[in-house]
């Protein structure tokens, strides 16, 4: 979940391929780093990281080029699938989400290095390759999940009335929860060196009948500030598969209105997710949803009839 940094003890597995001297055309297999191989920073959170399980070397020539790409995190269960040695190309992944939002796993995927040589002084005369300075490949990974986060606020603020709204419960329905990661390239045009990943989900299936909004255990009391959870925190956020929004993905909130110390009152209000802007969550989007919760004041209003002019006989007094 983390931006611009992968966590302390990440392991990443390595794809690496081998191509001679052909640029690389995602057709080929990982002979050179297959399913077996990861990268462990263990406590190494700066630019390099540690080498990888099973040591490789560059080769000699600035001729003989090498592309990489990788994936986190390495050996977790919820990737049930990777490509192995005899995939030709870059695969697919089979990724199963957990259900509690305190066990949701960031799912990453890099964007292919390819065509690389290793580089110190010497120049490969190939503008279309690319030099791995002292060895180093860089390796820019994206977020393949939808992160989502639900917040809830009043719309005006009714303590001046003597009235409370607190949240006491929040579920999810039928948001799917796994499905099948398909990877592709598209090499470098020139003059460009780097080629083009494309990430792209499909086969996704609801894995859980419901998903839990964290809430504190005596309800959450609103107010006009958007707020979430059991710590009054911003900052619990879901990892979702992404998918199109169906008419039966409803979040529903439970909440009581108090009024004084003794009149409550208990609500319930589902909704459809799709009924607001996005209708999808894709890949690397970060989705906030914003919760309003109001009342209707019994009002009046006062007008009071004319009067009705009724004519008299006339009395006469002699």
């Amino acid at each position: 979940m983390n931006d611009g940094a992968l966590p302390t003890g990440a392991k990443i597995g390595v794809f690496g391929y081998s191509t001679g001297s052909t640029k690389f055309a995602a057709t080929e297999n990982p002979t050179f780093m297959d399913e077996t191989f990861y990268v462990d920073y263990g406590s190494n959170t700066g630019a390099t990281a540690t080498t990888t399980n099973v040591v490789r070397y560059w080769p000699k020539t600035v001729t003989n080029l090498l592309s990489f790409y990788g994936y986190y995190p390495y050996g977790d269960e919820t990737i049930t699938a990777t490509p192995t040695k005899s995939t030709a190309g870059l695969g697919t992944f089979t990724f199963a989400q957990k259900a509690a939002v305190a066990d949701m796993v960031d799912f990453e995927v890099s964007n292919v290095a390819n065509d690389y040589w290793y580089s110190s002084t010497e120049t490969n005369p190939d503008a279309q390759t690319s030099k791995a300075t002292d060895g180093v490949v860089p390796l820019t990974f994206n977020h393949m999940l939808t992160k989502v986060n639900f917040k809830f606020k009043t719309d005006i603020d009714y303590s001046a009335n003597d009235t409370e709204i607190k949240v006491t419960s929040v579920t999810l329905a039928n948001v799917r929860a796994q499905g099948t990661l398909h990877l592709s390239y598209a090499a470098p045009v020139a003059p460009a060196k780097l080629g083009i990943t494309s990430f792209a989900w499909d086969g996704q299936t609801s894995a859980v009948a419901s998903t839990v909004v964290p809430i504190n255990a005596s309800g959450l009391v609103l107010d006009t500030t958007a707020a979430l959870n059991e710590s009054g925190s911003d900052k619990i956020d879901f990892l979702f598969v992404p998918q199109t929004l169906g008419d039966d993905i409803t979040i529903t909130i439970n909440y009581d209105v108090t009024q004084g110390t003794s009149d409550v009152t208990s609500n319930v209000a589902t909704v459809k997710l799709n009924s607001v802007s996005p209708t999808a969550w894709n890949i690397n989007d970060f989705v906030t949803y914003t919760f309003i919760l109001g009342l209707k004041p019994i009002k009046f209003t006062a007008t009071t009839a004319t009067w009705t002019a009724v004519a008299a006989g006339d009395i006469e007094i002699n």
